[in-house]
C-alpha cells in the first residue's frame, strides 16, 4: 500500500520584493516516502502565479507585476496513487520605492 506525501518541514514566511519572483526547493519540505514524483499545485491567486519543476523539485511564486502585499498559499503535492498533501505558506510581497 502507498504511503501520502509527508511534511518534513514548516515553510517560513516568505519575503519577496514587488516586481520578482521567488523559487523554493519544496523537496526541503515535502516528501514522498515511497519515492514517488509528486505533481504540486497552488491555491489560485489573481495576485501569485507559480510554476512547478517536478525534475528539481524548485516551485517558483511570481507576484503580478507592480502588486505587493501578503498572502495566503495552499500548496498541494499529490502522489501518482492520488494521495496528497496540502500544506500552507504566507508570502509577503514588499513595494519598492519610487
Amino acid at each position: 500500500m502507498a504511503d501520502p506525501p509527508i511534511l518534513l518541514k514548516e515553510f517560513d514566511r516568505i519575503f519577496v520584493d514587488e516586481d520578482h519572483s521567488v523559487a523554493i526547493d519544496l523537496r526541503e519540505h515535502i516528501s514522498d516516502p515511497d519515492g514517488d514524483p509528486l505533481t504540486v499545485h497552488v491555491s489560485e491567486d489573481p495576485f501569485v502565479g507559480y510554476k512547478w519543476d517536478g525534475d528539481t523539485g524548485m516551485l517558483t511564486l511570481a507576484p503580478a507585476p507592480d502588486w505587493y502585499g501578503g498572502r495566503l498559499l495552499w500548496v498541494t503535492a499529490t502522489d501518482p496513487d492520488g494521495h496528497s498533501l496540502q500544506v500552507s505558506l504566507w508570502l509577503d510581497v514588499e513595494p519598492i520605492p519610487g
